[in-house]
């Protein structure tokens, strides 16, 4: 119910829409806190990132889940779109981040190298690197291919 509540705030805040104007199913499928949400490059999509160790890609217009992005092994603690809205990036407690193709949700390549949680991954501005941050104190520099 959180997550629902939280993307529904979302919805409201970044679009000046009031609750009245959403025709949205409520969006179910997280069983835990959700730690981020952010809208697809070109609004279509909602990613969700969750302690429930997934990440869930919603159809915006509608709230319907779209795809659930698993295989971490401990709660999601950000999730991002690529600039060009291909791929996705998640970044999470079992120190690792995740590369996934946005279209399919499909794994392309998990990252690994840090001795602790993950709490942030983020592409450079033209999609060509991706920059995580860990509760080790180290920040690394990655190739996205």
């Amino acid at each position: 119910m959180k997550s629902t509540l939280l993307i529904l705030t979302l919805l409201i805040t970044c679009l000046g829409l009031k609750a009245q104007d959403l025709k949205l199913g409520l969006p179910v499928g997280h069983t835990s806190d959700v730690h981020s949400a952010v809208f697809s490059p070109d609004g279509t999509k909602i990613l969700t990132a969750s302690e429930d160790h997934t990440a869930r890609v919603w159809e915006s217009s509608s709230g319907k889940l779209i795809h659930s992005l698993e295989g971490h092994t401990s709660g999601v603690n950000s999730a991002v779109f690529s600039p060009d809205g291909t791929k996705i990036l998640t970044g999470s407690s079992d120190k690792t981040a995740r590369l996934w193709e946005s279209s399919s949700g499909k794994l392309i390549h998990s990252l690994e190298g840090h001795t602790s949680g993950v709490y942030s991954a983020v592409f450079s501005p033209d999609g060509t690197k991706i920059l995580t941050a860990s509760g080790d104190g180290s920040t690394i520099v990655w190739e996205s291919s």
